[in-house]
């Protein structure tokens, strides 16, 4: 796409990714989109994506970070910074579900895990 606002060409106005999140998120859009630098404030759709190829997001977000986002949140939050915050509340999630489980395991006695067990 032709630079425009929502692309900018000036390199002052470029802000990289901040932190390992929104690097990865910003090479999932390079490598799916084809272009060589995007920026946190970059919009998915503004760069010429389409739903077709945030499918292709989707799959490399689940692979990358082990989070499964749905098609429609991806699609709504169309900044590489957006995006990177949906994937760090989805990973804070599962962890406090591990948290919760791993709890719950602790207060079991020998008997109850082995009967759990024995059920799975």
């Amino acid at each position: 796409p032709e630079p425009g606002p929502e692309r900018p060409t000036d390199l002052a106005d470029h802000v990289s990714p901040r932190d390992a999140v929104e690097r990865e998120v910003a090479a999932v859009w390079s490598d799916v989109l084809g272009i060589e630098r995007v920026g946190v404030g970059d919009n998915f759709f503004a760069l010429g994506g389409h739903s077709l190829q945030a499918v292709q997001v989707a799959f490399r977000i689940r692979t990358t970070f082990g989070v499964d986002l749905e098609l429609r949140r991806i699609l709504e939050a169309p900044y590489v910074e957006d995006l990177a915050k949906a994937i760090t509340e989805a990973l804070d999630e599962q962890g406090d579900l591990l948290a919760d489980a791993l709890s719950e395991v602790e207060s079991m006695s020998d008997e109850d895990v082995r009967a759990h067990l024995a059920r799975s």
